[in-house]
């Protein structure tokens, strides 16, 4: 029996992430030149490249860190058994007080 080796194709997933890592670095050179921002009483003349850059990677950060605190709470959770149920408290009557 021959075993044909078979090329690696690319999936529609694939391409769409390519395509879409194109675009941003063609969004990113096209915002290379510098622009002044105001920061209370000072002037900063910084590139727009790095303010993007800066606060997608803050946004990362934070995403990480929200999705890192919500998976250990669930884990903590998964790891504590469950409360036992409280018994059932018979029907006040007439001559008991009501709690």
């Amino acid at each position: 029996m021959d075993k044909q080796k078979t090329h690696p194709t690319m999936s529609v997933k694939d391409v769409f992430l390519l395509i879409g890592g194109a675009l941003i670095l063609i969004l990113l050179f096209l915002n290379i030149g510098p622009v002044d921002y105001k920061l209370f009483f000072w002037t900063i003349r910084i590139s727009k490249l790095l303010v993007i850059l800066f606060m997608a990677g803050a946004g990362f950060l934070a995403g990480y860190l929200v999705a890192r605190r919500r998976h250990k709470k669930k884990a903590q959770a998964a790891d504590q058994p469950p409360a036992a149920p409280n018994p059932p408290q018979p029907p006040a009557g007439p001559n008991q007080p009501r709690a």
